[in-house]
């Protein structure tokens, strides 16, 4: 009975926890890509293998050459041919 009871608090408490972080990631991100009054864009972005996003500020000029430079990279991997496998 008692092990049953501890699991069902720890459980509560997990959720509770996992809650609070998602509501407040969700309240940042809601500003996410907000211009502030320097003139500058700033979202979360969260860097490959971590969980704590950090907060990138950019101009809009800096902004639009990144996302024109993404696009034609993603189009150059798109288009890219494959080597074909020669077999002997």
């Amino acid at each position: 009975m008692k092990v049953a009871s501890l699991g069902i608090v720890i459980g509560v408490l997990l959720m509770a926890g996992c809650s609070s972080t998602s509501s407040q990631y969700a309240a940042n991100s809601a500003a996410e890509g907000s211009e502030n009054s320097d003139g500058l864009i700033c979202r979360l972005e969260k860097p490959t293998g971590s969980n704590r996003p950090k907060r990138i500020c950019m101009s809009a000029a800096d902004a639009q050459k990144l996302k024109e430079y993404s696009q034609r990279q993603a189009d150059r991997w798109r288009n890219a041919e494959t080597p074909s496998i020669q077999r002997n």
